[in-house]
């Protein structure tokens, strides 16, 4: 899309590239076929107008500034954008209103008291290069949320994970209660209300990506990174492009790696 309603001018547009290859088991709708994008041979059970699209470029106009928030940093509620997600996904999503596996392919929740123990099975979850998604990389990007120079509502709902307030006042992200359990990632969160799982939905990013964060400077360059499309997203899109349109910059298909 290039124009909005007759008399009015797109403010903000991202411009992504189409993924060579889903990454996952959780395919999301496929869009109509973007300029150079090919579309499978058809057959008599997936006709050639209803196929997935390999390749070419997708580009996505808005006239509200969403391409300059990937982490949410200015947000007062959970609200994960919808563009954003098609390149970076977090452990669990909203269907129908109704919490479901992302990352996570199968999400279970036992309670021990007070505590109240999340299994999330990860089960081939991999990041735009090939590398697997892990118990480190949920923990790493889980601490960037945590921070007291992250400044989003992720902050606040993810709070009753165990270990949280030792990682603020002393900075030890191994005291936050993340652990591998064969292909589970497991959470442990105290009396957590409704709004730790909605934020579960955070973004994850590969554990080198991240920067220690040790400032607000850090946590917004990264988020600059990430404008830039220099960060392994797990979508099956990667970034080209985001920000007002500049001419010039183009986008490629993204390989699986």
């Amino acid at each position: 899309m290039s124009a909005g309603r007759p008399g009015r001018r797109i403010s903000a547009g991202v411009l992504i590239a189409l993924a060579a290859a889903f990454l996952s088991g959780c395919p999301l709708p496929a869009p109509p076929a973007p300029d150079g994008g090919t579309r499978p041979p058809a057959s008599a059970s997936h006709p050639a107008d209803d196929g997935p699209v390999r390749g070419g470029t997708l580009k996505i106009a808005t006239e509200a500034p969403v391409a300059g928030d990937p982490l949410g940093l200015e947000e007062a509620i959970v609200r994960p954008d919808p563009y954003w997600s098609l390149v970076y996904r977090g452990l669990v999503r909203l269907d129908g209103g109704r919490l479901v596996g992302d990352l996570a392919r199968d999400v279970r929740i036992e309670r021990a008291g007070e505590t109240v123990v999340v299994r999330l099975r990860l089960d081939g979850a991999r990041f735009d290069g090939g590398a697997p998604v892990t118990a480190a990389d949920v923990r790493r990007s889980l601490s960037l949320y945590l921070s007291p120079f992250y400044t989003g509502a992720f902050r606040d709902h993810l709070s009753a994970l165990e270990g949280s307030s030792a990682y603020r006042s002393r900075g030890d992200e191994a005291a936050l209660a993340v652990a591998e359990e064969g292909d589970a990632v497991v959470l442990r969160a105290r009396t957590p209300t409704a709004l730790f799982f909605r934020a579960l939905q955070a973004p994850i990013f590969p554990a080198a990506a991240l920067p220690v964060p040790d400032g607000r400077a850090a946590v917004r360059a990264f988020a600059e990174r990430i404008r830039a499309g220099e960060v392994p997203g797990t979508g099956p899109y990667r970034v080209a492009e985001a920000g007002p349109d500049r001419p010039g910059r183009g986008a490629l298909p993204r390989g699986r790696g």
